[in-house]
């Protein structure tokens, strides 16, 4: 017997609380302290600087780095990337190299008000897309994660649509039905069975390494020293 959606049964994350229960004697609990976490990213940073210069930034790109020029550059860029794939990006393929051309660029277009596209070489538009195709993993893995927190696959559809995806709800039922597609099912057991294989973690971030170590050349390192085995060291 099938039952009605009000019935079915939601998994709750473990660090979602209810801050609406009482103890047996009443009183109400304390809601819980809101934790300290970074905000999602609105290219706030980018918008200022081309409102103080009075235009856009120029990516540039480096050959030692196979990336942006500086450090600064590449998080930023990363980052505003970042936004423009969880909020304008359409998520119906599986990967961004998949994706078709004329919907890259329309996503694309979306760094135009705060970054110069225009007349970029091929070199600058592989890291940019590159760094697209990262983005996009990312966003991929995390709708994955909040899909995997639904019970119910057909309670997913209706009701967890998440808000980033609102309006774009094709997205989400093509994603819905991907991450229940036998061989999305049987990689995702397969990646995370080699996850748990690894013996050295990464903690260095999404930057370049070259990067960091022209900061320890330059002696203002705020990063720690990594020798050729992977161990860390002051």
């Amino acid at each position: 017997m099938v039952q009605p959606l009000s019935t079915r049964r939601r998994h709750r994350p473990a660090t979602t609380t209810d801050t609406t229960s009482t103890d047996c004697i009443g009183a109400s609990r304390a809601p819980p302290a809101k934790r300290n976490t970074r905000g999602p990213c609105r290219q706030l940073k980018t918008a200022k600087v081309t409102r103080v210069t009075n235009s856009r930034i120029s990516i540039g790109y480096d050959e030692r780095h196979r990336a942006a020029p500086t450090a600064d550059l590449h998080s930023s860029l990363a980052h505003d990337i970042g936004h423009v794939v969880r909020t304008h990006c359409p998520m119906q393929w599986k990967s961004w190299k998949v994706m078709p051309d004329e919907i890259k660029m329309q996503v694309r277009g979306q760094l135009s008000t705060n970054y110069d596209l225009e007349d970029i070489n091929e070199e600058t538009l592989a890291y940019v897309n590159r760094l697209f195709g990262e983005r996009y993993k990312q966003w991929k893995s995390n709708l994955h994660h909040h899909f995997q927190a639904f019970d119910d696959p057909q309670v997913a559809l209706q009701e967890g649509c998440p808000k980033e995806l609102e309006g774009r709800e094709d997205s989400w039922a093509w994603l819905c039905a991907h991450f229940q597609a036998p061989n999305y099912v049987n990689k995702a057991q397969v990646n995370k069975g080699n996850r748990k294989k690894k013996t050295l973690l990464h903690h260095s971030g999404s930057r370049p390494f070259s990067y960091r170590m022209d900061a320890q050349r330059r002696g203002g390192s705020k990063f720690p020293k990594i020798d050729v085995f992977g161990d860390v060291y002051v």
